[in-house]
Formats: C-alpha cells, sequence, structure tokens
C-alpha cells in the first residue's frame, strides 16, 4: 500500500494567514486577519495530492481508495475546524465590538453582516 502524505497545513489560530493570503482592500473588502479569505489556504496542495492519489489508482486500485478516503476525511476535518474557526473571528467582530450596554455601531453590524453573507456564500459554493 501507499504512503500518502495527509498533512494539511495550516497556520496556528490568530495567525493573520491562517485563512489565505488575503489583503485588507478597506472596511467592505478582504481583510488581513483572513475574515474573507479561502477557508483552506492550501487548496492548490490539496489538489495536487488529489491527483497523486489518482495516479496510484493504476497500479493499486485498492490502496488508492483507501488512502482516498483517509485524505478526504483529513480535508473534511481541516475544512471543519478552519469554518469554526472562521466563526470564532466573525463573532469577536461584533462581540467585542459592544459597548457597556450591549450595543455595537450599526456600520460595524452591516460589514459583520456581509462577511457572514461572504462565509455563507464560500459554503454554498458549488
Amino acid at each position: 500500500m501507499s504512503q500518502v502524505s495527509l498533512e494539511i497545513s495550516q497556520p496556528p489560530p490568530g495567525d493573520p494567514g491562517a485563512a489565505g493570503p488575503a489583503a485588507d482592500t478597506g472596511p467592505a473588502g478582504p481583510r488581513a486577519d483572513g475574515a474573507d479569505g479561502p477557508l483552506l489556504a492550501d487548496a492548490a496542495a490539496l489538489r495536487a495530492t488529489w491527483q497523486r492519489l489518482q495516479t496510484g489508482f493504476v497500479d493499486d486500485p485498492r490502496a488508492a481508495v483507501t488512502d482516498a478516503a483517509a485524505f478526504v476525511e483529513h480535508t473534511a476535518q481541516a475544512l471543519v475546524g478552519a469554518l469554526r474557526q472562521r466563526q470564532r473571528r466573525l463573532r469577536e467582530m461584533w462581540d467585542d465590538g459592544a459597548d457597556r450596554a450591549g450595543a455595537t455601531d450599526t456600520e460595524q453590524l452591516r460589514l459583520v453582516m456581509q462577511r457572514y453573507r461572504a462565509l455563507f456564500n464560500q459554503i454554498c459554493r458549488p
């Protein structure tokens, strides 16, 4: 059976590049903290690993399917972790912005709502 690296490199939580490269383009644009970047920053590496798995099918179909199952499981877990991290950051954006009475600036809430919409669209992308 072939051994395929199932390593998915993700920066540590709180790392500005945790969700991929994103430049701060202003209040409504992508943020430098990755709040609007891809959930999995290393999609190209994931695709390359998948290609290697597919190629291995020719030589050892059972091993390739076993490796593919493990790889998809690992990738799914990484995606769920990245999604949870993104949700925490979004929640902090409007929870931390509240004043002592619990009120948050409407403009800040509008911007957070845009980020939630962007995240929802990422999740539902075909």
